[in-house]
Protein backbone atom coordinates (compact mmCIF):
# COMPACT_ATOMS: atom_id res chain seq x y z
CA UNK A 1 0.00 0.00 0.00
CA UNK A 2 1.30 3.43 -0.94
CA UNK A 3 0.30 6.77 0.53
CA UNK A 4 -0.12 9.16 -2.42
CA UNK A 5 0.10 12.21 -0.17
CA UNK A 6 -1.78 15.49 -0.54
CA UNK A 7 -1.39 19.02 -1.89
CA UNK A 8 -0.64 20.33 1.60
CA UNK A 9 -3.97 19.75 3.32
CA UNK A 10 -5.27 16.91 5.47
CA UNK A 11 -7.67 15.40 2.90
CA UNK A 12 -7.06 13.83 -0.49
CA UNK A 13 -9.42 11.45 -2.27
CA UNK A 14 -9.78 9.77 -5.67
CA UNK A 15 -12.29 11.66 -7.76
CA UNK A 16 -14.25 14.65 -6.48
CA UNK A 17 -15.20 15.76 -2.98
CA UNK A 18 -18.87 15.68 -4.09
CA UNK A 19 -18.98 12.50 -6.23
CA UNK A 20 -17.73 9.62 -4.10
CA UNK A 21 -17.54 6.27 -5.89
CA UNK A 22 -19.04 7.39 -9.20
CA UNK A 23 -15.93 7.96 -11.28
CA UNK A 24 -13.07 6.21 -13.03
CA UNK A 25 -10.17 7.79 -11.18
CA UNK A 26 -7.37 5.41 -12.22
CA UNK A 27 -6.18 4.44 -15.70
CA UNK A 28 -4.35 1.41 -17.07
CA UNK A 29 -0.98 3.09 -16.42
CA UNK A 30 -1.72 3.44 -12.71
CA UNK A 31 -2.18 7.22 -12.88
CA UNK A 32 -4.69 8.55 -10.37
CA UNK A 33 -6.96 11.60 -10.63
CA UNK A 34 -8.42 13.14 -7.52
CA UNK A 35 -8.95 16.14 -5.32
CA UNK A 36 -6.96 17.38 -2.34
CA UNK A 37 -7.25 20.22 0.09
CA UNK A 38 -4.42 22.73 0.21
CA UNK A 39 -2.72 23.89 3.41
CA UNK A 40 -5.37 25.12 5.86
CA UNK A 41 -8.07 22.86 4.34
CA UNK A 42 -10.21 25.78 3.12
CA UNK A 43 -9.42 25.40 -0.60
CA UNK A 44 -9.17 22.25 -2.73
CA UNK A 45 -7.65 21.54 -6.13
CA UNK A 46 -7.73 18.73 -8.65
CA UNK A 47 -4.59 16.60 -8.88
CA UNK A 48 -3.09 13.86 -10.98
CA UNK A 49 -0.67 11.41 -9.38
CA UNK A 50 1.80 9.96 -11.86
CA UNK A 51 5.11 8.14 -11.42
CA UNK A 52 5.32 8.92 -7.73
CA UNK A 53 4.43 12.60 -7.94
CA UNK A 54 1.18 14.43 -7.12
CA UNK A 55 0.65 17.39 -9.44
CA UNK A 56 -1.68 20.31 -8.67
CA UNK A 57 -3.85 20.83 -11.78
CA UNK A 58 -4.99 24.31 -10.76
CA UNK A 59 -8.21 26.16 -11.64
CA UNK A 60 -9.59 28.52 -14.29
CA UNK A 61 -8.94 31.50 -12.01
CA UNK A 62 -11.30 30.71 -9.16
CA UNK A 63 -10.61 29.07 -5.82
CA UNK A 64 -11.38 25.38 -6.31
CA UNK A 65 -11.32 22.51 -8.79
CA UNK A 66 -12.21 18.81 -8.74
CA UNK A 67 -10.92 15.93 -10.88
CA UNK A 68 -13.45 13.20 -11.57
CA UNK A 69 -11.92 10.84 -14.12
CA UNK A 70 -8.83 9.99 -16.16
CA UNK A 71 -8.51 8.06 -19.42
CA UNK A 72 -5.66 5.97 -20.81
CA UNK A 73 -4.27 9.03 -22.63
CA UNK A 74 -3.71 10.73 -19.25
CA UNK A 75 -6.50 13.23 -19.92
CA UNK A 76 -8.24 14.30 -16.71
CA UNK A 77 -11.75 15.75 -16.62
CA UNK A 78 -13.68 17.52 -13.89
CA UNK A 79 -14.68 21.04 -13.05
CA UNK A 80 -13.08 24.29 -11.95
CA UNK A 81 -14.14 27.67 -10.63
CA UNK A 82 -13.50 30.32 -13.27
CA UNK A 83 -13.70 33.44 -11.11
CA UNK A 84 -13.33 34.22 -7.40
CA UNK A 85 -16.39 36.46 -7.79
CA UNK A 86 -18.72 33.82 -9.27
CA UNK A 87 -20.50 30.93 -7.50
CA UNK A 88 -20.49 28.87 -10.71
CA UNK A 89 -18.03 26.41 -12.25
CA UNK A 90 -17.28 24.98 -15.69
CA UNK A 91 -16.38 21.53 -16.94
CA UNK A 92 -12.70 21.23 -17.82
CA UNK A 93 -10.17 18.85 -19.31
CA UNK A 94 -6.53 18.84 -18.25
CA UNK A 95 -4.07 17.54 -20.82
CA UNK A 96 -0.29 17.89 -21.20
CA UNK A 97 -0.09 20.38 -18.36
CA UNK A 98 -2.79 22.74 -19.62
CA UNK A 99 -6.43 23.30 -18.63
CA UNK A 100 -9.25 23.78 -21.14
CA UNK A 101 -12.58 25.37 -20.26
CA UNK A 102 -15.29 23.23 -21.87
CA UNK A 103 -17.97 25.84 -21.24
CA UNK A 104 -21.63 24.95 -20.84
CA UNK A 105 -24.93 24.79 -22.72
CA UNK A 106 -27.16 27.89 -22.46
CA UNK A 107 -29.10 28.69 -20.35
CA UNK A 108 -27.30 26.50 -17.77
CA UNK A 109 -24.83 28.15 -15.39
CA UNK A 110 -22.81 25.13 -14.15
CA UNK A 111 -21.16 22.20 -15.89
CA UNK A 112 -19.12 19.25 -14.60
CA UNK A 113 -17.31 16.63 -16.71
CA UNK A 114 -17.52 13.16 -15.17
CA UNK A 115 -15.99 10.79 -17.74
CA UNK A 116 -13.73 10.77 -20.80
CA UNK A 117 -12.90 7.86 -23.10
CA UNK A 118 -9.93 7.22 -25.37
CA UNK A 119 -11.74 8.85 -28.33
CA UNK A 120 -11.90 12.20 -26.49
CA UNK A 121 -15.66 11.87 -25.95
CA UNK A 122 -16.69 13.55 -22.70
CA UNK A 123 -19.91 13.36 -20.70
CA UNK A 124 -21.13 15.07 -17.58
CA UNK A 125 -23.83 17.21 -16.08
CA UNK A 126 -25.24 20.71 -16.37
CA UNK A 127 -26.79 22.66 -13.52
CA UNK A 128 -28.82 25.78 -12.76
CA UNK A 129 -30.53 25.44 -16.14
CA UNK A 130 -33.73 27.11 -14.87
CA UNK A 131 -34.57 29.47 -12.01
CA UNK A 132 -36.47 26.76 -10.12
CA UNK A 133 -34.45 23.95 -8.45
CA UNK A 134 -37.64 21.84 -8.42
CA UNK A 135 -37.95 22.03 -12.21
CA UNK A 136 -37.19 18.61 -13.78
CA UNK A 137 -34.86 20.34 -16.27
CA UNK A 138 -32.88 22.22 -13.60
CA UNK A 139 -30.18 19.58 -14.26
CA UNK A 140 -29.31 18.00 -17.62
CA UNK A 141 -26.71 15.58 -18.92
CA UNK A 142 -24.24 16.70 -21.58
CA UNK A 143 -22.07 15.14 -24.28
CA UNK A 144 -19.20 16.52 -26.29
CA UNK A 145 -16.37 15.34 -28.49
CA UNK A 146 -13.10 17.16 -29.06
CA UNK A 147 -13.44 20.00 -31.54
CA UNK A 148 -17.24 20.25 -31.30
CA UNK A 149 -19.52 22.21 -28.96
CA UNK A 150 -21.04 20.73 -25.83
CA UNK A 151 -24.65 19.62 -26.31
CA UNK A 152 -27.51 18.64 -24.02
CA UNK A 153 -27.55 14.83 -24.22
CA UNK A 154 -31.35 14.82 -24.16
CA UNK A 155 -31.40 16.39 -27.64
CA UNK A 156 -29.50 13.43 -29.14
CA UNK A 157 -31.86 10.64 -28.08
CA UNK A 158 -33.72 8.88 -30.91
CA UNK A 159 -36.58 8.23 -30.50
CA UNK A 160 -37.33 10.82 -27.81
CA UNK A 161 -37.83 9.47 -24.29
CA UNK A 162 -40.01 10.41 -21.33
CA UNK A 163 -36.87 10.16 -19.18
CA UNK A 164 -35.11 13.51 -18.80
CA UNK A 165 -31.42 12.73 -18.33
CA UNK A 166 -30.03 14.77 -15.45
CA UNK A 167 -26.46 13.42 -15.33
CA UNK A 168 -24.19 11.26 -17.46
CA UNK A 169 -21.67 9.36 -15.35
CA UNK A 170 -19.55 7.19 -17.61
CA UNK A 171 -18.70 6.72 -21.29
CA UNK A 172 -16.77 3.68 -22.45
CA UNK A 173 -14.52 3.30 -25.48
CA UNK A 174 -17.49 2.11 -27.59
CA UNK A 175 -19.28 5.37 -26.87
CA UNK A 176 -21.88 3.76 -24.63
CA UNK A 177 -23.05 6.14 -21.91
CA UNK A 178 -24.38 5.38 -18.44
CA UNK A 179 -26.71 8.10 -17.20
CA UNK A 180 -29.54 8.74 -14.79
CA UNK A 181 -32.71 10.74 -15.15
CA UNK A 182 -36.28 11.36 -14.08
CA UNK A 183 -39.70 10.49 -15.43
CA UNK A 184 -42.49 13.11 -15.42
CA UNK A 185 -43.91 11.61 -12.20
CA UNK A 186 -40.56 12.15 -10.43
CA UNK A 187 -39.44 8.51 -10.54
CA UNK A 188 -35.70 8.14 -11.05
CA UNK A 189 -34.13 5.82 -13.60
CA UNK A 190 -30.75 4.54 -14.77
CA UNK A 191 -30.30 4.65 -18.55
CA UNK A 192 -27.84 3.06 -20.97
CA UNK A 193 -27.33 5.02 -24.19
CA UNK A 194 -25.94 3.15 -27.19
CA UNK A 195 -24.66 5.02 -30.28
CA UNK A 196 -26.67 4.60 -33.47
CA UNK A 197 -24.43 3.05 -36.15
CA UNK A 198 -23.57 5.46 -38.97
CA UNK A 199 -25.73 5.02 -42.04
CA UNK A 200 -28.88 4.18 -40.12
Amino acid sequence: MQDLGSLGGTLSIPGSLDHFGSVRAINESGEVAGTSTLAGDEVWHAFVWSKGTMIDLGTLGGRTSDALAINNKSQVVGRADFSPDSPYHHAVVWCNGSIQDLGMVDPCQNSTATSVNSANQIVGGLGVCTDDPKDPTYFSAFYMVKGKPMVDLNTLITPASDIHLTDAWNINNRGEILANGKLPDGSERVALLVPIPSGR
